[in-house]
């Protein structure tokens, strides 16, 4: 929590001391964005219980690289694998990529805390509260109005407070999109941004279900809106 705190007061000073040169050149450009997304099992969304997001980031994106560093807000009501009534996840993602002819090779890694209460998936656990420190890679491909990136969720931290298990033991693709609507005017500001994660995760935190080696698949899909100063 102080780490994401801290990163999230950094993002708002560098917002207020970014000059607009800086932010229309490309080189070093300040984000906000907003969504939402649903999630469900197998190819099934459940439109019942959407997650809301907010977040603000710095973007640099330069010849040859593409760097950015962002904190999120989700609500995270979950629904799919874990069902829950309630929630949140914080996260604070840091990227890097290689440009070279439109293709993009990199990754980064990712801190998030996820609450989530009122769990119905798994007899016993009302709730849980989920700490991860993951690394990522990935690639994908930009054009002049669209940047596309797929990036794979490697193993690290990741634990569940009150679970017999360390972690979930997920297996995550993450696919994001963002189209840009112009290059002149209040478009050159506007991206309208896509989602999708699919993820295998492992369902055995009761008791019940330890050593049983059970996984349940899901998928989340969300659209959104991002606003480049």
């Amino acid at each position: 929590m102080k780490f994401l705190s801290l990163a999230v007061v950094a993002l708002f000073a560098a917002l207020a001391f970014v000059s607009p040169a800086q932010a229309q050149n490309g080189v070093f450009a300040p984000y906000v964005n907003g969504g939402v997304s649903f999630t469900g099992t197998g190819s099934a969304l459940s439109t019942s219980n959407p997650n809301y997001n907010v977040g603000v980031g710095i973007e640099s994106s330069s010849k040859h690289l593409l760097l950015d560093v962002n904190a999120q807000f989700d609500s995270a009501n979950l629904s799919g694998i874990f069902n829950s009534n309630g929630g949140y996840t914080e996260t604070v993602n840091g990227s890097a990529y290689y440009k070279l002819h439109g293709f993009l090779l990199g990754g980064g890694a990712f801190y998030s805390n996820q609450i989530a209460s009122g769990t119905t998936a798994i007899e016993g656990l009302s709730s849980f509260n989920r700490n991860q420190v993951r690394p990522f890679v990935g690639g994908g491909f930009q054009t002049k109005y669209n940047r596309l990136l797929v990036n794979y969720v490697l193993p690290g931290k990741d634990t569940v407070a009150g679970a017999n298990t360390n972690g979930l033991n997920d297996r995550t693709f993450n696919v994001s999109n963002e189209f840009f609507l112009g290059k002149t005017g209040l478009k050159k500001h506007l991206r309208l941004t896509q989602s999708l994660q699919l993820t295998s995760s492992n369902t055995s935190l009761a008791q019940e279900f330890t050593g049983s080696g059970l996984r349940a698949a899901g998928v989340t899909a969300g659209a959104g809106v991002k606003f480049v100063f």
